[in-house]
């Protein structure tokens, strides 16, 4: 299955510049160590969103977790890296 409603997905810049690339929020610190050893960077913004995107749309959802927030899908596949990387871990999709 495909994540419902890819074509309205939204990456928020606080949500990369103060969570997946913060250095220093006490959760996003881990995230933000591994997509900065990939090339990511709070300066080029649109390109992790970019990612994100491009990863969601071509990648199945593996699974779907009721969050307080919504609903959060996850999907094990690479994830193309401004260094010419592929990452692979477990990506939690918003939806």
């Amino acid at each position: 299955m495909k994540l419902p409603n890819l074509e309205r997905a939204l990456v928020p810049e606080a949500k990369v510049t103060k969570y997946l690339l913060s250095l220093t929020h006490p959760d996003g610190r881990f995230k933000a160590a591994f997509f900065l050893a990939f090339g990511f960077s709070a300066s080029s913004l649109e390109v992790m969103a970019f990612a994100l995107r491009k990863h969601a749309n071509d990648h199945e959802v593996e699974r779907v977790i009721p969050w307080s927030d919504g609903m959060y899908s996850t999907a094990l596949s690479a994830l193309d890296c401004p260094d010419g990387r592929r990452s692979f871990r477990w990506r939690r999709l918003d939806s």
